[in-house]
């Protein structure tokens, strides 16, 4: 987990938006106090197919 500051962030938002891509978490502070997360974004359907699978199972109602 990489920690950088908002000014670090903004001076160089590519690299670490790199590193949420590679699958690392960054966590972002200001004046060193954590304000922010970033986190890569999982597989679109990944969240509905779950849920479809504990509907199946009976643990889950629709609606």
């Amino acid at each position: 987990m990489k920690r950088a500051a908002v000014s670090q962030l903004k001076a160089s938002l590519s690299e670490f938006l790199g590193r949420v891509k590679a699958g690392e978490e960054v966590i972002v502070t200001e004046r060193g106090k954590p304000i922010a997360r970033l986190v890569p974004i999982g597989p679109a359907h990944s969240a509905p197919v779950a849920l479809l699978e504990l509907q199946k199972q009976g643990l889950l109602r629709l609606g």
